[in-house]
């Protein structure tokens, strides 16, 4: 929780509206050194729920809150769930039977983005979604939103499964390789998360330092690969690869000064260049080809290749 007074009831209130007892699961709230009443909301409601618990931290940011609500969990399953959006009421039951039935790692669920009262669906599944191999997903693609899965606790234990701490964008960092680590993984196609569409949240927000932590998650990512399984097929080739790619749209809106150090930052990491020419698309593969040419103009040669590409450069105004 930081700085969502206006929301985290709503929040809290969804998780609370559920339709397996209170003794069966527990609400972990992280007051990640938040400034306004944030905190205050919560400990009011702990005192009418015995299932939610409110822990304190210095502000250390998303990837520092998850991690302690994470050591803190004790329950079989974890979700992680953003203080300013909210679940569907009475969908526990079936998430905890869908996971315990086939012996989940991952559970996959579906999302909508809210605009006022009107739900717009993300994405979907098929209706019957047969247990698979996280790798495999990962290599079809996946969705990176952290809080779109639940995860068994012991798994993400086992395998050391932390956020990425004092990064923007550590939901592209951790959702590859829980995928690349996750042995069984179901889906759900029911709506039972909601994306408040707040204009002053991390995501919406425009910072340059987004772009350079882009960066340090495909380094993160190249590493783990080549640690991992550096035979891999274009999984991680294609994920880092658009990675590389989100970072180059935001810097487009840079100024010159700041394209300049970004151009600078990622000449430094060029052997990252390299997944271009994995990753399985043409158009990647030509950027790939034209980076190694031309790297210091990382900006350059993405703009040259939207020319030939459905990618669009969205002005400040437009984002």
């Amino acid at each position: 929780m930081y700085k969502v007074e206006a929301f985290i009831e709503k929040c809290l209130t969804s998780c609370i509206k559920q339709d397996i007892s209170e003794k069966d699961y527990e609400i972990v709230c992280v007051n990640d050194g938040s400034p306004d009443n944030s905190a205050v909301i919560a400990r009011e409601m702990a005192k009418k729920y015995t299932n939610i618990i409110v822990k304190d931290r210095e502000n250390g940011g998303l990837s520092a809150a998850r991690n302690t609500g994470l050591k803190h969990a004790k329950g079989d399953y974890v979700w992680f769930v953003d203080s300013d959006d909210w679940i569907k009421e009475n969908c526990l039951k079936k998430i905890v039977e869908t996971c315990e039935q086939h012996n989940l790692d991952m559970l996959r669920i579906c999302a909508a983005n809210m605009y006022g009262d009107k739900a717009v669906r993300r994405f979907s599944y098929p209706e019957e979604v047969a247990v698979e191999k996280g790798r495999d997903i990962l290599k079809q693609g996946i969705v990176f939103c952290a809080p779109f899965s639940i995860y068994r606790r012991q798994f993400l234990l086992d395998n050391n499964l932390w956020f990425y701490e004092g990064i923007f964008h550590e939901d592209n960092e951790f959702t590859p390789r829980a995928f690349f680590k996750a042995e069984r993984v179901g889906a759900l196609n029911d709506l039972l998360y909601f994306v408040y569409q707040n204009p002053n949240s991390i995501t919406r927000s425009f910072n340059p330092k987004k772009a350079f932590d882009n960066i340090i998650v495909m380094n993160s990512l190249h590493d783990f690969q080549q640690r991992e399984d550096p035979g891999t097929d274009n999984a991680f080739n294609y994920v880092i690869t658009g990675t590389m790619n989100a970072a180059l749209h935001e810097a487009i809106e840079f100024d010159k000064e700041k394209q300049r150090e970004f151009a600078e930052a990622l000449y430094g990491n060029r052997n990252l260049y390299t997944h271009l020419l994995h990753s399985g698309r043409t158009i990647y593969y030509l950027e790939g080809i034209l980076l190694k040419i031309f790297p210091k103009h990382p900006i350059e040669v993405y703009q040259f290749m939207n020319l030939f590409d459905r990618r669009s450069i969205k002005t400040k105004k437009q984002a």
